[in-house]
């Protein structure tokens, strides 16, 4: 399964500020906290207020919240240039609820009202498939991960 990202003019052309590895760590930790205490509906407030990948992992992936946080694996920065420019990518791991282990790519990055998490269901699997100026394609795949790539390479817009 593929999602699609696609950045609006208004902040396709803006500058944005950097996402700190801290302040994504503590978005992991925000996430965390609501998601394991059931919060559900607030984990999908720390999502942009027009994506509605956090709603549909909750419908998918919803019954399955592991009780502890995950391991970071590793972070890496976003490029300066597209959907996700300036922001920090925390691949976590773990195992769910049913037993299913996880690789995930927790992506935070300033949307231009603050900093927000593209999906912020940290046991969903969600990882990014390719990369251009223009847009994001996600997969629910984890063979390959940021970390292995070493960072995200900026493709050409088909």
């Amino acid at each position: 399964m593929l999602v699609a990202l696609a950045s609006t003019a208004c902040s396709a052309l803006g500058v944005r500020p950097s996402v700190a590895t801290e302040d994504a760590r503590a978005l992991l930790t925000t996430a965390v906290g609501l998601a394991v205490s059931g919060e559900l509906d607030q984990l999908c407030e720390l999502a942009p207020e027009d994506a509605s990948t956090c709603r549909d992992s909750i419908v998918d992936f919803g019954h399955a919240v592991p009780g502890e946080g995950p391991q970071v694996v590793c972070v890496v920065a976003a490029p300066d240039v597209g959907p996700l420019r300036n922001g920090r990518v925390v691949v976590v791991e773990g195992i769910d609820a049913d037993g299913v282990e996880y690789v995930t790519e927790f992506v935070a990055y300033n949307d231009g009202s603050g900093e927000v998490v593209l999906d912020p269901v940290w046991w969903s699997g969600l990882t990014i498939g390719s990369y251009t100026e223009t847009a994001v394609t996600w997969r629910f795949d984890s063979s390959s991960t940021t970390c292995d790539r070493g960072g995200i390479e900026v493709e050409e817009d088909a």
